[in-house]
């Protein structure tokens, strides 16, 4: 009886666990496709904002998505990757901003993205 009684609560808690999970996987709002493709533009983001330090220590200063890609610091042009362009906006070695616009006249509605130099990814406006 002790070993029913485990297994119910084992069983319960599994339960419990495998509805928490669903719920947070639904709970965006998202289509998944705009789920996966944000994902993916997001470690862009972060990719690039890494090649910018090193570009930093190298250069004296940060450099543009072109800079970046032409000194194969990052794999990609920035060009319509995941239906989205990169642009940098640098201030020297004091600053700098990675946007990520859709530019797929399909996901038109999707998020803006941008980081900069404390490696935070934030949606814009």
């Amino acid at each position: 009886m002790r070993a029913f009684g485990c297994l119910l609560v084992l069983v319960l808690a599994a339960g419990i666990a495998l509805f928490i999970y669903r719920n947070a996987l639904t709970q965006t709002g998202m289509p998944p496709q705009e789920q996966i493709d944000t994902v993916g533009v997001q470690l862009d983001l972060q990719a690039i904002a890494r090649a910018e330090k090193i570009y930093l220590v190298s250069h004296g200063r940060y450099g543009t998505v072109e800079d970046l890609a032409a000194e194969r610091a990052i794999p990609f042009s920035g060009e319509n990757r995941h239906g989205y362009s990169y642009s940098a906006e640098a201030d020297g070695d004091q600053h700098f901003r990675i946007t990520a616009r859709p530019v797929d006249p399909a996901k038109t509605s999707w998020p803006t993205l941008a980081i900069d130099e404390t490696m935070q990814v934030v949606q814009q406006p």
